[in-house]
C-alpha cells in the first residue's frame, strides 16, 4: 500500500512540473525497474539517472537493528 501510495504521488508531481520525457531528469532519478528476456534467461535491470544493475532477485532478509 506504501509503494502504491508513493507511485501516486509520483506521477502527481510529474504532471504538475509538466513531465513529458523519459529523458527528463525528475523520471531519470527515479529508481526503475526493467524486466526482459536475454536468450532463455529473464533479466531484471535497475536504472537511476545513469547507473544500471543487474537485479539478481537476492532476498536479504529482515536484518537485525
Amino acid at each position: 500500500m506504501v509503494l502504491d501510495v508513493h507511485n501516486k504521488d509520483v506521477i502527481e508531481n510529474f504532471e504538475a512540473e509538466n513531465v513529458n520525457s523519459p529523458l527528463e531528469f525528475a523520471w531519470l532519478s527515479q529508481l526503475r525497474y526493467y524486466s526482459q528476456v536475454k536468450g532463455t534467461s529473464f533479466v531484471v535491470d535497475v536504472k537511476c539517472i545513469n547507473a544500471v544493475q543487474h537485479y539478481g532477485f537476492e532476498y536479504l532478509g529482515n536484518s537485525t537493528r
